[in-house]
């Protein structure tokens, strides 16, 4: 692997920007965090990668998406959400399993009507780290594409992404970036 080296043979990593979000939403942590969690990460995993960018989120609701990785751009998107709780007209089990596991509570408010409610700020922090190890998991399998001929499913690609990031979470960087300065400064803003 070469990485771009700057003026003084430093590496080069991927620049990260931070746009303003909707006055409703936030971001749990600013791109000083991104810009240290990328350093830690080993470099394999963020070989190639151009950008990381933090920006509202679509018109199509919250969590659809959270995060993405643009191949042709060779860069991760990860999207604003509400602070304290977020409402949906339905939500799959799935997505319910998903968001408990990262320490939200699912109420029903009705039939037709869920409510996700986070109470800790850190806990939409450890939601977003695992969307960025997940799109980052996009990134190394479009980086090291064998020449071999296996389906480009959607399904395939999507279970790839998943096991390297569990693989990256189990390095359990999450703990030693959470205590950096720069993620303790960007949580209480």
């Amino acid at each position: 692997m070469r990485f771009p080296k700057d003026r003084e043979n430093k590496i080069v990593y991927p620049k990260v920007i931070q746009r303003a979000c909707l006055k409703s939403d936030f971001f749990p942590f600013d791109k000083q965090p991104i810009s240290v969690l990328l350093r830690l990460l080993p470099k394999e995993y963020i070989y190639g990668l151009k950008q990381v960018e933090l920006r509202p989120r679509p018109n199509s609701g919250i969590g659809n998406p959270l995060g993405l990785y643009r191949r042709s751009e060779k860069k991760i998107i990860l999207y604003s959400a509400p602070k304290n709780s977020w409402d949906f007209d339905k939500l799959g089990q799935g997505a319910q399993d998903y968001y408990e596991l990262h320490g939200a509570t699912v109420l029903k408010e009705s039939n037709s009507s869920v409510k996700v409610v986070w109470k800790e700020v850190i806990d939409l922090a450890f939601l977003f780290y695992t969307v960025f190890l997940h799109e980052l998991g996009h990134h190394y399998q479009h980086q090291y594409r064998t020449k071999e001929s296996i389906p480009d499913l959607k399904v395939s690609r999507e279970k790839f992404a998943e096991l390297v990031s569990s693989k990256l979470r189990r390095i359990n960087l999450f703990n030693v970036w959470r205590t950096s300065k720069h993620f303790q400064k960007a949580s209480n803003s």
